[in-house]
């Protein structure tokens, strides 16, 4: 899971295959255990943000997640300072696209 740089708020179009996105609400993040070691050299909950080791961090199943499945012709909207993982379901192609304003 990672927050965009600046906290900036992105879209992401698929043209071929299917991404899956994993988002947790921005009000969650301290639920995540990012940026402290919760064994050897893993943070948060774990390598794999779509399987999470809650023994390592077990306030994380109180963080609200949503699954978004991306098609092919979809586009993806993803708010600032919005945790998310990104994950393809096969081979895709696809472009991401992040927001910069004089307010961020």
């Amino acid at each position: 899971l990672h927050v965009d740089t600046m906290g900036t708020s992105s879209t992401t179009a698929v043209f071929r295959g299917r991404k899956q996105f994993l988002l947790v609400d921005a009000r969650d993040g301290d639920k995540l255990c990012i940026g402290r070691p919760t064994r050897g050299l893993e943070y948060g909950v774990g390598n794999d943000s779509f399987q999470p080791d809650f023994a390592a961090c077990p306030e994380a199943k109180k963080a609200k997640a949503m699954f978004a499945d991306v098609k092919a012709g979809d586009i993806l909207y993803i708010p600032g300072h919005m945790h998310y993982a990104e994950r393809n379901l096969d081979h895709s192609l696809g472009i991401s696209q992040n927001f910069l304003t004089i307010a961020d």
